[in-house]
């Protein structure tokens, strides 16, 4: 019996494929995964979008996570990821106990009037009033070593476009690194 195709939410036909993958693989080493490789910008490696541009431009030394040139492979991973996602994303990176932001244009709407001082700012500096009923979560998912998922059931008010609006939100936290102590969500 044949796989039926599917259809994705924009209308996208995607037929079923079996795939048959071995789990051992040669093995070959990237020069440029080191953090310290003069050679290779990774960024140039980015969707070429306005946002990825912005992202490019934005003052990341500046930031808690130092120049982007000294990012570790797996903060560049996961950047990368969120800047090539099509839903909104935005990864929260711990530096020491701060989570900072690195977030894609599909969220930038979201991030509405920090939008433009939210890249590479801490959860606390752009969204002190949120930080104590939303941390909550953060440290569920860091003690659980699992996700957690967020639904607003009382709306939230939010600036956008200059004047305040109630919003509902979900979403979820997921942990990126190891259980119980990740590098971020």
């Amino acid at each position: 019996m044949e796989p039926t195709p599917r259809s994705d939410d924009q209308g996208i036909t995607v037929p079923m494929v079996a795939l048959s993958l071995s789990l051992s693989t040669p093995p070959h080493h990237h020069d440029h995964d080191s953090p310290d490789h003069a050679g290779h910008d990774w960024t140039a490696d980015l969707p070429r979008t306005d946002h990825a541009r912005f992202f490019r431009t934005a003052d990341c030394a500046r930031s808690r996570l130092g120049p982007v040139s000294s990012w570790t492979p797996t903060l560049r991973l996961f950047a990368g990821f969120v800047l090539a996602d099509a839903r909104a994303a935005c990864l929260w990176w711990a530096s020491g106990e701060h989570l900072v932001a690195i977030y894609n244009a599909a969220y930038a709407p979201l991030a509405a009037q920090v939008h433009h001082s939210l890249m590479g700012s801490t959860f606390k500096e752009s969204y002190p009033d949120l930080w104590p009923a939303i941390s909550q979560y953060f440290d569920k998912a860091r003690s659980t070593g699992a996700g957690v998922s967020y639904s607003s059931a009382a709306p939230l008010l939010v600036e956008r476009k200059g004047w305040r609006e109630e919003a509902f939100f979900s979403g979820s936290f997921t942990p990126v690194g190891p259980p119980h102590h990740p590098d971020g969500f």
